[in-house]
Parts: structure tokens; sequence; C-alpha cells
């Protein structure tokens, strides 16, 4: 009973993709475009498990009708996509998203001499900051603060762009922006804009000041952010920090497999299986009295690798929800008629057998830890932070909820409690691919409140300074513990 990846870290993930030669997109009539809308909204009535959660019925109505009456003429596929998915991100849920179209318009694009907003940026709060200058106007610094672009408050610009990305607060929404890079998300939701006009004010001396510049071509942009550090990290490693072990499960799939979720070689467990089974034979054998699991910048797998590591020092049964709530439709079991694990099927079973439309709750077991005398009886600390994702953050709160040990680093952006286990289908004339909720998957503290999982100890990691300081401070936590 795995929890799907985020859909928008998957299309993060997948921008690699878009460089490939892809055909210029078709366009759709009017009313091609308009039976779309409509069958959106359908379809995700149906097959949403709580479609009006968080905006009101109302509301999808009217914005459903203006984008109808704006609709004349007939329509490409990048304009559509701009109609879309602020469409579906009322929702206000990550799970809820239709499919960005990188590959089928920003590959294009590059290869067409496109250009992009020339800066990296950071989202602290409501502040703007440049992290990376890639345009020719050395004085401008990283750290420098944006507050204007092209005569418009940075906040007005950033509401534009939180409308088409779906999720549950800005904070997601900040971290996906800091994952895609805001320059391309600047040209998604704006289209090119050649020259900028930002007002600033300066990280070293506060003063306040005005640059014009020009667009930086998207190919060159695309080396640059290829070269930057990555913000998740697949790997795993073991070591020990003087007395202190240190263990990075990594994502919590098989690393050796393509990641194709839909391929069974993904859920492989024997090589991390192994990992795990040597990092906790090391660390039984040498005793040490703390151990450091970093979470951050994960973005999750299945839960069946997170629950074998989770075994190994759980001092009781345990379970990543307390409660699992699902919504059947015709489209989610076209799906699971084709499910042939054998502990799924009795999820098969009601989902198939009840009514489309009918909402029940899966019942489930709990996982075992291991006998005592197998087990890590120290204290154990647990690194997290915003980009600590699905799994990974579920993982976090049975952690937190269970009393397994203690959390430090940064809230997370993504939800333990959510609307997860996607499905997808596609748009009839456009055929972008739209992807839904069908269950409310309730953390094991029984909270329904759709917020991260909070650190019981917060540390701020500071810009650019060149040192880790959740590690670090995670160390001097132990040891101040210590004396």
């Amino acid at each position: 009973m795995r929890r799907s990846l985020l859909t928008i870290v998957l299309a993060a993930l997948s921008l690699s993709l878009f460089s490939q030669a892809q055909p210029k997109p078709n366009k759709i009539s009017a009313a091609q475009a308009k039976e779309d809308l409509d069958y959106l909204y359908k379809t995700l009535q149906q097959t949403h498990y709580d479609l009006f959660v968080n905006t009101e019925k109302s509301v999808f109505d009217k914005r459903l009708k203006k984008l109808k009456a704006g609709l004349k003429d007939s329509v490409d596929m990048l304009t559509f996509h701009r109609k879309v998915q602020p469409f579906v991100a009322l929702s206000g849920l990550a799970h809820c998203s239709s499919e960005f179209p990188f590959r089928s318009n920003y590959g294009p694009y590059i290869q067409s001499g496109g250009t992009l907003f020339p800066f990296s940026i950071a989202i602290e709060g409501k502040q703007v900051f440049i992290t990376e200058n890639y345009s020719d106007k050395e004085e401008i610094e990283p750290g420098d603060e944006l507050l204007f672009l092209n005569g418009r408050p940075i906040a007005s610009v950033m509401a534009d762009i939180y409308a088409h990305l779906s999720g549950e607060s800005h904070y997601l929404k900040n971290s996906v922006i800091n994952q895609f890079e805001f320059a391309r998300l600047f040209w998604l939701v704006f289209d090119e804009v050649k020259s900028f006009e930002l007002q600033l004010k300066g990280k070293t001396n506060g003063n306040f000041y005005t640059i014009k510049l020009e667009a930086k071509a998207a190919a060159e942009m695309e080396e640059h952010f290829e070269a930057k550090d990555p913000l998740f990290d697949y790997s795993r490693e073991f070591k020990f920090i003087e007395d202190v072990a240190y263990l990075r499960p990594g994502i919590f799939l098989n690393q050796s497999a393509s990641g194709n979720t839909s391929e069974h070689d993904t859920f492989d467990k024997g090589e991390f299986v192994k990992f795990i089974d040597s990092s906790f034979a090391e660390i039984l054998s040498a005793n040490s009295e703390y151990l450091i699991i970093d979470l951050r910048g994960n973005p999750g797998g299945d839960n069946s690798f997170s629950d074998h590591m989770l075994a190994y020092f759980a001092h009781e049964p345990f379970w990543f929800c307390s409660e699992f709530h699902v919504r059947t439709s015709e489209i989610t079991k076209k799906f699971w008629e084709g499910v042939e694990q054998e502990n799924l099927q009795e999820m098969r079973s009601l989902i198939l057998n009840n009514k489309n439309g009918a909402q029940f709750q899966i019942p489930f077991g709990t996982y075992d830890p291991l006998p005592a005398q197998e087990r890590y009886h120290g204290q154990v600390y647990v690194l997290i932070d915003r980009y600590s994702y699905s799994n990974t953050v579920t993982t976090a709160a049975i952690i937190k909820d269970y009393g397994f040990g203690t959390l430090l680093g940064e809230i997370t952006a993504d939800t333990p409690t959510s609307f997860g286990a996607v499905h997808q289908f596609p748009l009839p004339h456009s055929q972008i691919n739209i992807t839904f909720p069908k269950a409310l998957i309730v953390r094991p503290n029984g909270s329904r409140n759709l917020i991260g999982v909070r650190p019981d100890f917060p540390i701020e990691e500071i810009r650019d300074n060149g040192i880790d300081d959740v590690l670090e401070g995670t160390l001097n936590f132990i040891k101040n513990r210590q004396q």
C-alpha cells in the first residue's frame, strides 16, 4: 500500500527530457477546448476524493464559465495549459494537477533561441532573494532582495505563478519553484519576456537600486541549471561522525532500477535491505548511543522500504496512517482491474465491488518492530527539511507520532495527512493528462490538518554560508545533551 511520489515532483525530475526534439504542439478548436474543460470538471467531480475540500464549488463554477467565455478561436497546447492548470490547482492539493508541457513546448522553445529570466532565486516567506546571477550586471549580488519586476511588486508576480501550481500551501509551492527554477516557471506563466527592469535591495549595504537588463538564452541558462547542486539526494550513506552514527537511507526505491513506478524492479528491496542491515550491524556492533537519520532532500518512494528501516528502532507495532479512505469511480476501477499483488487484493475487491462514487475505509494491519535483542535502543535524531517529500514525510510522521525519535531541521512542505493514491485520465481532445487523488490518508496521530511535519527542534539552514547548519546544529545538540 504505497504512498505515491508527488506528481509535480516527478514532473520536475523529468525535466532532463525536455531537450529531446519534440514536434510542435497542435491546436484544438474553441469548441474542442470547451468540451475538454467540461470533461475535466465533470470527471474530477466523479473521481476526486473531495474536489471541494479547499475551494467551494461556486468558485470552480465561476472559473469554468469565465474560461469557456474567453475561448473564441482555436488554441495551442501551451495556451490551453495556461487555462487548465490554474483551474485544476483551485483544488489546493499537490496531488491534483495537470501534465506540465515541458517536453512538448519547452524543448522546441530552447531550440528556437528562446530566452529566460537570467537569475536563480530563493523564496523565504514573502521575500525573494537572488541566489545566482547569470546576467552581465555584476553589481547584482547573491542575497540581494528582489522587490519589483518590470514595475510589478514581486508579491503580485508570485501570485500569478502560485495560481499555476498545485499544492496545499505557498510554502510547498515555493519548494516546487526552487525545483523547477523560477526562470522556467516565469516563461511557463508569462511566455517570453526579452528585457527586465529589477528593483532590488542590496544585501551588503541595504540600499535600494534599479537595474535594466536583457534576458539570457534558454540554452545557456540550462547549462547553468545543470551545473547546480541538485536539491534531492538519492544516495545512501553510512558513516560515524566521531561516536555518532550517521545514516542517510536515500530514496525509498531500488536505485538500480529505472525509477518507473509501473515496473516491478523499481520496488525490489534487495539492495536497500542489504544496505540497512549492514549499517545497523555496524551501529549495534559499535554500541553507538546516538544515531542521526538524514531524510533531507529525499523525494520518498515506497513504505515497504522505510518500514524495514523503522523496524530497527521502533518500540511498538506501527503503520504509516491511522485512516485510509478511498473513493471509487469508473476510472479508478479500470486501473485496479489489472492489479495482481496479493497484499492488495482486499483493497482491489472493495474498489471494484463498491458503486462508483462510494467512499469507504480500507482496513490495514501494522508493521512489527524487530525483536528487542536485534533492535537499536539508543537515541535517534532525524533531520527533515522542505524537500523531504511523500513517503519520506510519512516516515518522519511515524517517528514523531509514535515517539521513535527526535526531529530536527525545518517543517516539511509536503503533508503526512494528504489526499493521494493518485490515478490519471487524459482530456479527450488536447490529451493533457490530469492527475487526481482517490484517497484520504490520515497521519498516525489522527490529525486531518493539511500541514507539514514540524521538527521537535527547529534549526535554520542559512543560505550560502557553506555550512551544513542542520547537521552541525544536531551534533551540537547531542553534545549539549551529553553534558
